[in-house]
C-alpha cells in the first residue's frame, strides 16, 4: 500500500483528471497535474497517485482489483524516486495491461513515467 502521504483523494482525483496534462502508452494512460506549492503548500513537495480501473477494461472486481493492487505496488517502490515533485498523478490501466506478467507490467508502468519526466533513470 502506498503511504498516506503519497495517496491522491477524490477531490484531487477529480481536478487532475479535469485540469491535468495526458500522457499514454500501450498499456496505460496517465493524467498528470503540476501542483503550485505557493498555492497549496500542505501538498507541496509530494508526489500524489491514485489508480482507476473501470468496468470497461476489467468487467470483474477481483481483476479490478488485483490491477489495483499491482500498480499500487509498482508506485509504491517508485515513490522515493520522485522527492521534490509536487504533483497530481492518476494510472489508468488498460485492457492489455490485464495480460501482462508482474514483471512486464512493472517495466511498462516505470518506462511511462521515466518517459513523462516523474521519475529519472
Amino acid at each position: 500500500m502506498l503511504p498516506r502521504i503519497n495517496r491522491l483523494n477524490k477531490e484531487g482525483c477529480e481536478e487532475t483528471i479535469s485540469k491535468g496534462k495526458s500522457a499514454y502508452s500501450p498499456f496505460f494512460s496517465l493524467r498528470i497535474l503540476s501542483i503550485d506549492p505557493q498555492k497549496r503548500p500542505e501538498m507541496a513537495f509530494f508526489v500524489r497517485f491514485t489508480v482507476v480501473v473501470s468496468k470497461k477494461v476489467a468487467p470483474h472486481a477481483v481483476d479490478r482489483n488485483y490491477l489495483k493492487r499491482i500498480t499500487r505496488e509498482c508506485l509504491r517502490s517508485v515513490v522515493s524516486k520522485t522527492a521534490g515533485k509536487s504533483l497530481f498523478i492518476v494510472v489508468f490501466p488498460s485492457k492489455e495491461a490485464v495480460k501482462l506478467k508482474n514483471l512486464d507490467f512493472n517495466r511498462e508502468l516505470i518506462s511511462i513515467l521515466e518517459k513523462t519526466g516523474i521519475i529519472s533513470k
